[in-house]
């Protein structure tokens, strides 16, 4: 599978992977050899979001579900 082929946005591929993995679809492993067509590394992922960062290190691509409270 080449994610460059997908024809979606960095942002919409990283949370559809992110997605399969929270279902067991995929492992981290799967993840690690998918990202590397768009030259990014896994920096983290859980259940609550993930973090990417590029291997130029200028770019980095994060989600977050928990929300913060407004105090």
């Amino acid at each position: 599978m080449r994610l460059k082929e997908a024809h979606m946005t960095e942002f919409d591929l990283l949370n559809a992977v992110w997605w399969l993995w929270c279902n067991q679809k995929i492992s981290i492993g799967d993840i690690k050899f998918y990202v590397e067509d768009l030259d990014l590394e896994l920096d983290f992922i859980t259940l609550d979001g993930y973090k990417f960062i590029s291997k130029d290190k200028k770019t980095t691509y994060s989600y977050d579900r928990k929300q913060k409270k407004n105090s």
